[in-house]
């Protein structure tokens, strides 16, 4: 049987591919290299076809919080090739994709896997940090479980010719799951002929360089540094690097990111309301009850068609509130999944408290599977998923 894999990235996009070779009536003129095709670019010149009949173009949905989504499917071939006459796509060369604007838990954004519309709800991660690596211009170094992911070191540059006998400039990016680059670059400027003080701190509160206009002499050696900093950073994911050798060879300290591990998400529309407490309402086949309001917490239970019962107490507090877009930790005390994992609620927290007048403001949705990384499809187990963000 062949097997394929999803992939579903935040940002947001969900990405279909195979895990297996196969034959296709398209193909590049480059030879793919053994093994899985993950991680790896689509070629520079691929053909594009602009539309295709069953998926998606220019839909238009919205968030719970009113953000407007374009939706586009598309399919991708990537790092096919020719062998005895036969035009051959290696495992995970085969993927369709979707993407549609940047994602924010708990605000019922919309996406589309080849057509179908699917809410994504919330989502889990895990850090990734890598240590004393060595990088050459080009290198990619896998950093989350799978190796579907990391970091590449796209750009390296000694600057002898201005001048400046050890300073290098270099520019690594992150690679997704579908060889694409994120959007964001990390570049650092590192050498014995670079003053550091952008990244050890020395320039936070400013310099003792005279104030006004002063020209530069011995004694006040205002002309013998040139700042840069060996630290570059973009939300949570960062790159430090230590020097280069003659070679090329850049010596990384470390490179950090997170990796989606999982996506929570539903086919279905979700109920939306306000509950005082002891209220009970249906959502699909399960059973949701308020058991008691505190404050800024509700104790809530699900009961699933087989009488299995889960309870738990979420609440939003300054801390949680403050951190929700980022923090997973945080995230996690605002909802609960039902035993079978079909059923989820969480606090209404798009665009306020979810709190008010003795009530909680709750959020249910039926139909959820949680999408895990290397997992098969729910709905077709040919498919295998790969959560990305």
């Amino acid at each position: 049987m062949q097997r394929r894999v999803f992939n579903i990235m935040a940002g947001l996009s969900l990405v279909l591919s195979m895990t297996v070779g196969a034959s296709a009536a398209l193909a590049a003129a480059v030879p793919a290299p053994e093994g899985s095709a993950a991680a790896k670019s689509p070629a520079k010149n691929a053909a594009v076809v602009a539309k295709l009949a069953g998926l998606v173009n220019n839909r238009h949905e919205k968030t719970f919080t009113g953000k407007a989504c374009t939706i586009n499917d598309g399919i991708v071939i990537r790092q096919s090739y020719v062998k005895d006459g036969k035009i051959v796509i290696p495992a995970e060369g085969l993927y369709t994709t979707a993407r549609s604007g940047n994602f924010y838990p708990f605000d019922n954004e919309p996406i589309t896997m080849a057509g179908k519309l699917y809410r994504v709800i919330t989502h889990r991660y895990e850090r990734d940090v890598v240590r004393d690596v060595k990088m050459k211009k080009g290198d990619f170094i896998a950093v989350n479980r799978a190796k579907t992911r990391g970091w590449q070191l796209t750009s390296f540059e000694g600057w002898s010719t201005y001048g400046f006998n050890d300073a290098y400039g270099a520019e690594f990016k992150v690679v997704k799951a579908t060889g694409n680059y994120y959007g964001a670059t990390f570049p650092v400027k590192f050498g014995s002929a670079i003053t550091n003080d952008a990244a050890n701190g020395s320039l936070v509160n400013g310099t003792k360089q005279p104030l006004g206009h002063t020209v530069p002499d011995e004694d006040n050696n205002l002309s013998r540094f040139d700042y840069g900093t060996n630290v570059a950073t973009v939300g949570r994911s960062y790159v430090v690097v230590d020097h280069a050798d003659p070679d090329g060879t850049v010596h990384v300290k470390e490179l950090a990111m997170d990796s989606l591990t999982d996506l929570f998400i539903s086919p279905t529309e979700p109920v939306r309301g306000s509950y005082a407490a002891g209220a009970e309402f249906a959502i699909g086949d399960a059973k949701v009850k308020v058991n008691k309001i505190d404050g800024q917490s509700a104790d809530i239970a699900i009961t699933a068609k087989n009488g299995d019962v889960t309870q738990k107490t979420i609440f939003i507090d300054p801390k949680n509130g403050k951190w929700l877009v980022q923090s997973m930790v945080e995230l996690d005390k605002c909802y609960l999944v039902s035993k079978d994992g079909n059923t989820l609620v969480h606090l209404d927290i798009r665009p306020g408290n979810a709190f008010h007048d003795g009530k909680v403001d709750l959020v249910a949705y039926t139909d959820v599977f949680n999408v895990q990384d290397g997992n098969d499809w729910k709905t077709d187990p040919r498919f295998r998923v790969r959560p990305e963000g």
